[in-house]
């Protein structure tokens, strides 16, 4: 009886073991993304008819800016509120691979203007101009943040997804 030994069947095939471990790492990290994502979307309520009424009633008895009296702004600390029809705003709450990281990125999508990132200033307060042409005026915008409270919020569930991942 002749008994051989291949040293190389002893080793693993390590382009084989790197490229499973990659995929899974896309796959999972896309998951974790698309998770943040839907929670970051789901916070942004649109404004309630019954806060709109409210709304009207302040502008007319009042007959002058409602400022930090709206009811259809949302609390500082609370996620933003949605002041438009259907779901145009949310669906630009986007994530992406990158694959040079190996990294997810999550957040609303930034616009080249040369005005404000109201993303921004949503999440973490400032000031900015509101307006337009010449009637641009300076405000200060108390944080209501959305994106980190979602990944807070999911986080949990992270070390799951990475769980006997890797198949070869």
């Amino acid at each position: 009886m002749v008994v051989t030994l291949k040293i190389k069947d002893q080793f693993f095939d390590r382009p084989k073991v790197r490229n499973a471990v990659d995929r899974a790492k896309k796959k999972n990290l896309s998951r974790a993304g698309a998770y943040v994502r839907r929670t970051a979307r789901s916070s942004i309520r649109p404004a309630t008819k019954k806060q709109k009424k409210q709304r009207r009633h302040l502008q007319k008895s009042r007959r002058r800016r409602l400022g930090r009296h709206d009811p259809t702004i949302s609390r500082p600390g609370r996620p933003p509120r949605r002041h438009t029809p259907g779901k145009r705003g949310i669906r630009l709450i986007l994530f992406g691979y990158d694959q040079a990281s190996a990294s997810v990125i999550v957040g609303p999508v930034r616009f080249q203007t040369s005005g404000n990132n109201v993303a921004q200033l949503l999440e973490h307060g400032g000031s900015g101009f509101v307006g337009r042409g010449r009637r641009k005026k300076r405000a200060t915008y108390l944080p209501r943040p959305f994106m980190q409270p979602a990944l807070e919020k999911e986080s949990s569930k992270f070390p799951d997804l990475f769980r006997n991942s890797v198949k070869g």
